[in-house]
């Protein structure tokens, strides 16, 4: 009842430029497992098919933020997250015509020291990972959204196809190592800030001090349509 509640009082709002709700800021006090999470995914959820289904691919870009203070938190909001968006995409793959061409993405922005910041680091990173006799994922995705089927083998292999990552001088991406998965191709996430600020997702979650970063980083403001979005 909470998270539907929290749904009706908020989605007006969030599509009508002129409701006077927009004026009042909503804070969600409530306690420890009782569905906080799903009640502000499912608003977001909403908002990124009203964008889609008003303005198609005009809406492509950043359409939620989220901001953490804890790099751990963040990290596992991140997860739980990626399997909306999975969702959301999977959706949309199957209704093209009234929710564009462009892909429903989810971002990961954070310090150097969870993720890596250019294209050149998550390549050493993925290098490194490949010589790995009992590989760690440094790329903060274990498993696949989708159908759970993990990223990184636990033991070395000499086929890159058991490892869901592709790191290339000018480009990054995850894909589900499962040949039957929708996502075999390419998952719908990055983690890397070079892949962020090209192809700002649709979901952007960060800590306060990636944010608190804005003011130095011009590319920054891709996420908020300062590009062609």
């Amino acid at each position: 009842p909470f998270q539907l509640a929290y749904q009706l009082l908020t989605i007006a709002s969030v599509a009508f430029p002129d409701d006077p709700d927009r004026d009042v800021v909503d804070l969600i006090w409530f306690p420890t497992g009782g569905g906080k999470t799903e009640a502000y995914f499912a608003v977001a959820a909403f908002l990124i098919f009203y964008r889609r289904m008003m303005h198609g691919d005009e809406a492509d870009g950043t359409a939620v933020i989220m901001r953490y203070t804890l790099r751990l938190l963040t990290t596992q909001q991140f997860q739980r997250a990626s399997t909306l968006l999975c969702a959301c995409e999977f959706i949309r793959r199957g209704y093209k015509e009234e929710l564009g061409q462009k892909e429903i993405s989810i971002g990961l922005w954070v310090g150097s020291e969870t993720t890596p910041n250019s294209f050149q680091d998550a390549q050493i990173k993925y290098e490194k990972l490949l010589q790995e006799d009992k590989p760690l994922n440094p790329f903060q995705i274990d498993r696949c959204p989708w159908c759970g089927t993990e990223i990184v083998p636990r033991r070395r292999s000499s086929n890159p196809a058991f490892y869901g990552i592709r790191a290339e001088a000018l480009n990054f991406s995850f894909f589900c190592p499962e040949a039957t998965c929708p996502f075999h191709a390419v998952l719908p996430i990055s983690v890397v800030d070079d892949q962020l600020f090209n192809n700002p997702p649709t979901l952007l979650i960060g800590t306060v001090d990636k944010f608190a970063r804005m003011a130095w980083v011009d590319k920054a403001g891709e996420f908020f349509g300062a590009g062609k979005r």
